[in-house]
């Protein structure tokens, strides 16, 4: 089972610091691109709507169109530097959600949850962090604010040095958390592929902390055939290694996958994957390419994360999934029950 999930967002200079006058949302008007493929496989893809894109009169009607055909749900990200209220410092720490008091991160996100609910004539339940930041209240505002299903997690991850949370302890293994054990955790698709995959995670953290990068000894396990991380995404990476990434765990076992970019990648020169013509056309060629290796060599489907949850609902009160199994990770951060 395959979940198409985009980061819909305001165009910025990822390498720029962070602004709040960065509020153009321009390459939404550019994801039909996408939407030609996306029609091919019978996809609906998520859109993770942040608040300058909510906020737009033309980038609503584009994903409206899209939500009224059938072709698209919509779910919610969390930009705090662009959603008010403004209340803290313009800070890289302050860019992950999760740092922020409680009421300051309830307030942004409940104030994103109602204009996204006037925008669309929805309820959002599926919701990402920006820059993956969940933080020690979040699940708890995502149960009051009605959200059922949270992307946010950076599998093998540990974003410490950048201010963000750990993730290095959790794989890409779906998961049910929250206080009721009712929220359906989606993580990232990332893991390893190489001779030394099985034990990477005890190593590669190391290859790639700051002084590995310094020594490029990430570079070096991939050459070797060692161990290399992959994300399923056409964000970086090759076609070749996001099949082989796919092939390696599904021979592990892992049925759930998620294929995740940002709208803004549709405009060259916006994120550094897609900086020319040429790098906007192989990113689609491969996505299509993706797809139909996907559907017709493993045999996959593809599906909404909401659709998702609800199957493996009715799967567990029939007896057909594994009854949860939870451990606390972060403090009140996600809970593991392996849901697949």
């Amino acid at each position: 089972m395959l979940v198409i999930l985009i980061d819909a967002e305001e165009d910025f200079d990822w390498g720029a610091a962070f602004s709040r006058a960065n509020t153009s949302v321009r390459s939404i008007g550019e994801q039909w691109r996408a939407h030609r493929i996306f029609e091919r496989y019978a996809i609906t893809a998520t859109y993770l709507v942040d608040y300058p894109v909510a906020v737009s009169p033309d980038a609503t009607a584009v994903l409206r169109e899209f939500l009224v055909s059938g072709q698209c749900e919509i779910g919610t990200q969390l930009h705090p530097w662009v959603t008010p209220p403004f209340d803290e410092e313009l800070t890289p720490r302050n860019s992950y959600a999760g740092n922020l008091s409680p009421a300051l991160e309830r307030a942004k996100l409940g104030r994103l949850t109602r204009l996204i609910n006037d925008r669309f004539d929805l309820a959002p339940q599926v919701y990402r962090a920006g820059r993956y930041g969940l933080g020690p209240s979040t699940l708890g505002i995502l149960g009051e604010l009605g959200y059922v299903v949270d992307t946010s997690v950076w599998p093998l991850a540990d974003l410490r040095r950048f201010g963000g949370p750990d993730y290095s302890d959790l794989d890409a293994t779906p998961f049910w958390t929250g206080a009721h054990g009712d929220i359906f955790e989606l993580p990232v698709t990332r893991g390893f592929v190489g001779a030394l995959r099985d034990r990477a995670p005890s190593f590669f953290p190391y290859l790639s902390g700051e002084m590995g990068e310094r020594l490029k000894l990430a570079g070096f396990a991939r050459r070797l055939g060692l161990a290399e991380q992959i994300t399923l995404s056409p964000e970086g990476g090759t076609l070749e290694e996001r099949i082989a990434l796919t092939r390696t765990m599904l021979a592990s076992g892992r049925k759930i996958f998620t294929y995740s970019y940002h709208s803004s990648s549709l405009v060259p020169g916006n994120t550094p994957f897609v900086r020319t013509q040429g790098d906007l056309d192989n990113f689609l060629a491969e996505t299509d390419a993706y797809f139909g290796f996907f559907r017709d060599e493993v045999g996959g489907t593809f599906m909404t994360a909401t659709t998702l949850r609800d199957k493996l609902i009715a799967a567990r009160k029939t007896g057909e999934a594994a009854p949860a199994r939870a451990a606390s990770q972060h403090g009140e951060g996600p809970q593991r029950a392996h849901a697949s």
